[in-house]
């Protein structure tokens, strides 16, 4: 008698195979940066409720060291749906990643990321600009996503750099409500002032997951930059204390434009 394999048997059926995301922390964020656009959503979601186990494992009360992670690169297939400096090598950026977690909810983070003015979000963005879409489909949720592209003048003690990044976001259904997800890159280098320092590639994943009335944050920063220092641990140091102070920025930029009385 002949015997059908599972696979087959799905496809004669017309049902797909379940879909399966990682679950260790670098193989994950891989995974959701490579597939963020994937039309499927059970393949967002499946990375998600992945990330939100690993979440569960941290404690969000902890100082940021024990909720921060030095993260391996990406390869130029996770980054190859996206316009980015051919010349460089994904391999010798630098990743951290950190969780947070946010007074307020995913709702509350969404209408802050359709301000035009981001710049009370970001602790060493002297401008920030947000050319986005102006309606109001996103936040009300009757549309999936949303593209932006942002003009953005960063000085810290590192560099002082005026560059453009590209950022996306969209809502995946998950246990709990919806989430929110970002993708982000440069398209080129961008040199700073005088010459002195450059951003050669930048990449990020931001994360809102829905908590009840409040939410948690992750995001990732891959990144390889010309800072005028060589020493990697300072630079993942002051990258993760950097993406620290945007979470806590951002809950202080939503208390202060929504609820201030």
């Amino acid at each position: 008698m002949r015997t059908l394999t599972l696979l087959s048997s799905l496809a004669l059926l017309g049902c797909k195979a379940p879909v399966e995301a990682p679950s260790e922390l670098n193989e994950l964020s891989r995974y959701l940066y490579r597939e963020w656009d994937n039309e499927d959503p059970e393949v967002m979601q499946r990375g998600l409720e992945n990330l939100a186990v690993f979440m569960d494992g941290l404690d969000m009360d902890a100082g940021v060291n024990d909720r921060s992670f030095l993260m391996e690169p990406p390869t130029a297939e996770d980054l190859a749906d996206i316009d980015r400096p051919e010349e460089r090598d994904p391999a010798d950026m630098l990743g951290v990643s950190v969780a947070f977690k946010s007074q307020w909810t995913v709702a509350d983070h969404a209408r802050l990321q359709k301000k035009s003015d981001q710049t009370p979000t970001e602790p060493t963005a002297e401008s920030y600009a947000r050319d986005a879409d102006p309606s109001d489909c996103f936040t009300a949720r009757s549309c999936d996503t949303i593209r932006t592209v942002n003009e953005i003048r960063r000085e810290n003690f590192l560099m002082k750099v005026n560059f453009t990044l590209y950022k996306d976001f969209r809502w995946v259904d998950v246990d709990g409500g919806q989430a929110l997800i970002s993708r982000s890159w440069t398209d080129q280098i961008w040199e700073g002032d005088g010459g002195d320092g450059a951003i050669y590639q930048s990449h990020s994943i931001d994360v809102w997951m829905p908590d009840g009335n409040s939410s948690r944050r992750w995001q990732l920063v891959w990144s390889e930059s010309d800072v005028g220092v060589s020493d990697e641990d300072l630079i993942t140091g002051t990258l993760k204390v950097t993406v620290d102070n945007i979470f806590d920025k951002g809950d202080k930029a939503i208390d202060e434009l929504f609820y201030a009385d």
